[in-house]
């Protein structure tokens, strides 16, 4: 790979860096909104018209989400088009809430300091029950560990501050390098990760393996240089640094500093917590979603996250509302129809010659990770594998979280998979998808497992779409586009001392009634006296954050942040849940 990078700049000469303007990305916006309107009003045309399984109502079903998503889309072109614009951007900047939020991504500037609110004795006190042995008899009641929330929460909110722009310009300076325009990420993470294997065993490092030369600097010297570069600038800073200025940048030192600097957030809180950290797939697209794992070398555990929608990036807009059913029964044993959008993040229909699915990226990374956790202990040491994501992230991470339960061979022999835990996860699957899983979760001959669904307060994408599949006692066809569901136990968190409310955890097919509880190692006073420290050191979000959530819309818009998720969390009430009204 190295070479064909060198190949290539010794023909064409050093790499010019451009990124797309606002007003281009613009005219890409809307070109991509008459892309979804075209497909989805031709999709439901043709449900209308010829299909033989639907009714009147579930024909009346898909015209009003057709017109719903195009209209709602038109609203999220606008807000997309307004909020990137150069002008917005400086004034957010200059005010108040760009000040203090500095460098971290705009989703999680409520809370500055979101990443300084896990203390070691949290962090501690999550690891350490992450790589325990699961108790086969702890099946009723389900506990919801506080501590783990915490730290995976942590890792949710994390994902939003991987850099884009140096991603994308990594990625094009290494398509340019292969002469291959088609070339997916992916695809260039399963070539590096041939070089990695042998070189590491460890998934990612994708860069450094495309271009490290013997002759080259190790890669700790390329790190603390790239980290020396200026946060607001990142590439061009970081590449002038390693080029000294002296002349443009090469293909090898783009790549190499793009990759650097698009993780500078990221590796500070890791290497903070003793936790490491590897972006493995771009999700079949180069628009803000990916997926990146954690582990800790020193335990046997490892963490799958999934990245939550970019409010302001359209194509991820669009990917929630491409709500139409897909039949998965061939990718995901046993289930039915899934939510086409998050769908063909995962498992998209066309795959370009060469190149692996991004849940075959996924699956391989696990594999990778846990046979080399695996290696350094006992025999038959079993590696804890942990499912997290915020938003649209929650969304790819219930299907993936799916993928892994039911095709749990695909993990490899050292995986044991564990709990998942999705921050405002939005409905993913049909009424038969969700029995499947039931079945297969709560299985009397397996370890216990729980897909956590936490829902803050009244949060948009957790709550706004229909939902009536979440239920059993509506008569609705199994086709109509209003029996999506939901998977999985949710939480709907409340301040101490009310309790939480909880919702799934009454499985009517196997006459399985779970009660669900709050656990934590911190006792109650613990916890209080943790977030009386918080509010002192500055660590929490400003009450008015607090109060603009009682607002309609707005404040369901402002519940979806990972900040306020945070710090709800930090006001539950220990023990047991009750029933959702």
């Amino acid at each position: 790979m190295a070479a064909l990078a060198l190949k290539q700049q010794n023909e064409e000469g050093p790499v010019v860096i451009a990124t797309p303007s606002w007003s281009r990305q613009s005219i890409l916006n809307f070109k991509s909104y008459l892309m979804f309107l075209a497909m989805t009003w031709a999709q439901a045309f043709r449900s209308i018209l010829f299909s033989m399984k639907l009714d009147f109502g579930d024909r009346v079903s898909v015209f009003v989400f057709a017109l719903g998503a195009g209209v709602v889309l038109w609203f999220a072109f606008l807000w997309c088009l307004i909020t990137t614009s150069p002008l917005v951007e400086w004034f957010y900047r200059m005010s108040r809430l760009g000040r203090e939020g500095g460098n971290i991504d705009w989703v999680n500037s409520m809370n500055p300091n979101i990443y300084k609110n896990l203390t070691p004795e949290q962090s501690f006190a999550a690891r350490s029950k992450m790589g325990q042995a699961p108790d086969p008899n702890a099946r009723n009641p389900r506990v919801f560990d506080l501590d783990v929330a915490r730290l995976m929460l942590q890792m949710s909110a994390l994902m939003y501050e991987r850099s884009h722009p140096d991603t994308v310009l990594a990625v094009q300076a290494m398509q340019r390098s292969l002469d291959v325009p088609s070339l997916s990420l992916d695809t260039a993470r399963q070539r590096a990760a041939e070089l990695a294997e042998r070189a590491t065993n460890i998934p990612g490092r994708l860069f450094k393996q495309l271009v490290r030369h013997e002759e080259e600097a190790p890669a700790d010297e390329v790190r603390s240089v790239t980290h020396a570069a200026n946060a607001s600038n990142h590439s061009e800073a970081a590449i002038h640094l390693l080029r000294d200025g002296s002349s443009a940048p090469t293909v090898t030192d783009v790549v190499r500093a793009a990759d650097e600097a698009s993780r500078g957030i990221i590796d500070t809180w890791a290497s903070t917590y003793g936790v490491a950290f590897e972006p493995v797939s771009e999700l079949a697209s180069l628009s803000k979603a990916y997926c990146s794992v954690f582990w800790d070398p020193t335990s046997t555990w490892m963490v799958v996250a999934f990245k939550g929608t970019d409010l302001r990036w359209f194509e991820e807009w669009a990917t929630d509302f491409t709500a139409s059913f897909f039949d998965m029964s061939e990718e995901i044993p046993t289930f039915n129809y899934v939510h086409e959008g998050f769908k063909e993040r995962l498992f998209p229909k066309k795959v370009s010659q060469g190149e692996r699915r991004p849940w075959d990226t996924i699956a391989a990374s696990i594999r990778l990770v846990t046979k080399e956790l695996a290696s350094i202990r006992p025999p038959g040491t079993l590696i804890d594998v942990w499912f997290t994501g915020h938003s649209l992230g929650s969304g790819m991470g219930c299907l993936a979280y799916s993928k892994a339960l039911l095709s749990r061979a695909e993990l490899g022999p050292h995986a044991r998979l564990r709990d998942a835990y999705m921050f405002a996860a939005p409905v993913v699957v049909d009424v038969a998808s969700r029995h499947a899983f039931n079945t297969a979760v709560y299985a009397e001959n397996d370890i216990p497992r729980t897909l956590w669904r936490i829902i803050n307060r009244n949060d948009a994408v957790a709550t706004a779409l229909p939902a009536f599949g979440d239920s059993d006692k509506y008569p609705l066809n199994p086709d109509n586009l209003f029996f999506f569901s939901h998977i999985g136990i949710g939480l709907h968190l409340k301040s101490s001392p009310s309790l939480t409310h909880s919702e799934g955890h009454i499985i009517t097919r196997s006459n399985l009634n779970y009660r669900v509880q709050i656990g934590s190692s911190f006792t109650r006073d613990e916890l209080r006296q943790q977030r009386a420290t918080a509010e002192k050191q500055g660590l929490t979000i400003r009450w008015m954050y607090s109060v603009l959530q009682n607002i309609p819309l707005v404040g369901r818009l402002l519940a979806h942040a990972p900040p306020n998720y945070l710090d709800q969390m930090d006001k539950l009430a220990l023990g047991d849940c009750i029933d959702k009204p």
